[in-house]
């Protein structure tokens, strides 16, 4: 049972969706249930009472109710639940709106009103819920109140009728106010949400994505690559002598280069190829639909970029080089095979006296 009432409140929703629109797409279901059997009990009432206008009206509102649940159940598209939350709106202020209207049973109608606000608050937001509410108000104002109320078929008091406008701007500002300090706490926790993933994801210093960052694209694009039989490549890239950096210009030096280092390399790379920190100064770059040769080019371009610089810290001007591995992970069973062979390479490179990218292709 528990199950399935899960099923029936989360019905239209995705993984991919926000938790925002998730829990906006659970609230228009419950929401359509509620009104739905509420309405429909409430209609059967009322022909058991012989007042078949107002049982009318309560069995087409259930109808409605429910036809905004069948939307998102037959309907499965990104904005599915916009038109089935603005269908339970439209229906709720004309069912109100009705109850004002004919009093409802014993002139107890207009009370469903106090629904409006909060209904409404939580649906469409605040300021498109204010812009709603406010066109509301008008139409209820001027049904109580047009000519002595003429448009009503009940007899309202004028006590009645004002301290229902009253109560019921009560109730909106109560409601836009709570509205309003959710937004402002879904915002900041959000934020915060975004600041930790990327905070996991990169590398504080250099502001490229850390290990962690790089394996999650890397599978992505290794995959792709496997799916559409495309070429991809990666390189393992090294500053070498950095520990000498580190003597020369201290600690504080030392990152200093490696954020000019990996500006650099940035630089001379295209929008879709990857450079990640893979650890102290090991660099990382992943390259899409590009073969070893292409790859190499790449490589020897940036070697030599960085080889021509000179960096300028604390008055204290100094050149760095740099070592590339080269690897073809288009035709690895597993993308660390890659890695691991392009590691290979770059140690040889050490080797073979650094400032160079192995193997020549």
């Amino acid at each position: 049972m528990k199950n399935l009432a899960l099923a029936y409140i989360h019905t239209g929703d995705r993984p991919d969706y926000d938790s925002e629109k998730s829990r906006l797409i659970a609230v228009i279901n419950l929401f359509s249930a509620v009104g739905t059997s509420l309405t429909f009990v409430l209609a059967t009432r009322a022909l058991l009472t012989d007042d078949l206008p107002l049982a009318l009206s309560l069995y087409t509102a259930s109808l409605i109710f429910f036809s905004s649940h069948l939307l998102m159940r037959w309907r499965r598209s990104a904005d599915t639940h916009k038109y089935s939350s603005t269908i339970l709106l439209i229906c709720l202020m004309a069912l109100t709106a009705y109850l004002v209207h004919s009093g409802g049973a014993r002139g107890t109608g207009p009370l469903w009103s106090y629904l409006v606000p909060s209904v409404t608050l939580f649906m469409a937001g605040l300021r498109r819920g204010l812009t709603i509410l406010a066109v509301y108000f008008c139409v209820i104002s001027a049904l109580l109140f047009f000519n002595g109320g003429q448009w009503l078929l009940i007899d309202y008091g004028y006590e009645f009728k004002t301290r229902l406008l009253y109560s019921f701007l009560t109730v909106t500002f109560l409601s836009a106010y709570y509205e309003y300090t959710r937004e402002i706490s879904f915002k900041t926790i959000s934020e915060l949400s975004q600041k930790f993933e990327k905070q996991a994801r990169h590398d504080p210093l250099t502001g490229l994505p850390n290990r962690r960052g790089m394996w999650e694209h890397l599978t992505y694009e290794y995959e792709r690559s496997q799916r559409y039989r495309l070429n991809m490549t990666v390189l393992v890239c090294d500053i070498d002598h950095y520990k000498k950096v580190n003597d020369t210009l201290g600690h504080d030096g030392g990152d200093f280069i490696l954020k000019e280092v990996a500006t650099l390399m940035s630089e001379q790379l295209r929008k879709q190829d990857i450079l990640a920190r893979w650890g102290g100064e090991e660099f990382l770059i992943l390259l899409p639909e590009t073969n070893t040769q292409q790859a190499f080019i790449v490589a020897e371009k940036i070697r030599t970029q960085i080889e021509n610089a000179e960096f300028t810290y604390n008055e204290q001007t100094l050149s760095v080089t740099v070592s590339f591995g080269i690897a073809d992970a288009s035709g690895k069973n597993q993308v660390d095979q890659a890695i691991s062979e392009a590691d290979g390479y770059l140690y040889k490179a050490k080797n073979a006296g650094r400032n160079t990218t192995l193997p020549k292709l």
